[in-house]
């Protein structure tokens, strides 16, 4: 994963993908959590972070959560990307158990909406429509009012997570995805 190789990295990172993650998950978050501003380091926390996400381990959770405060923008990018990834591979045993962590994964992607960074921004929109929750609706809603390609994501988030989200507007004041109701298309015309 070191190797500045693109394709040495690749198979380095496949081979590590198939070796048991008990053993794997440990030197992977030990990666991840190294804030090195050299361009190497950089680069292999943000593979370590791409791995992380692609073994399917939930207990890397905690460690993808740190990695999105890292001082690498790229790295938060795909740290992002990685907490998504693990949300949609729920048919795992432990996914059950990840409750509790996706929990924390969705507050911690809400505040990377916040940030500056597009591909962060982008990483992280993406990754709150895997993960589907309305808990990410009003987060989403405020990035698409912004427009550019970060709202264009947040639209697309906003579909993955579906109609019936959001109540009709007027209801609790929130705003509705869907068709609209009948009383309401009669009215319109």
């Amino acid at each position: 994963l070191r190797s500045s190789l693109r394709v040495a990295r690749r198979r380095s990172a496949q081979a590590l993908s198939r070796m048991p993650t008990d053993l794997v998950r440990p030197r992977l978050e030990a990666g991840l959590s190294a804030h090195s501003q050299e361009g190497a380091q950089q680069r292999f926390s943000r593979e370590c972070a791409d791995l992380l996400g692609r073994i399917g381990d939930v207990q890397a959770s905690a460690a993808l959560l740190r990695a999105l405060n890292h001082a690498d923008g790229p790295t938060r990018a795909r740290a992002a990307a990685s907490l998504g990834m693990l949300h949609e591979r729920r048919s795992h045993p432990a996914a059950a158990a990840a409750a509790g962590p996706m929990e924390a994964a969705i507050d911690g992607l809400l505040a990377l909406l916040g940030r500056a960074e597009e591909q962060a921004v982008l990483a992280a929109a993406r990754a709150l429509g895997q993960i589907r929750s309305r808990r990410a609706v009003p987060g989403l809603l405020a990035l698409a009012a912004h427009g550019g390609r970060s709202g264009d994501e947040a639209v697309v988030a906003l579909a993955r997570i579906g109609p019936g989200a959001i109540a009709p507007e007027g209801q609790d004041g929130r705003v509705w995805m869907g068709e609209l109701p009948d009383e309401s298309a009669a009215g319109a015309t």
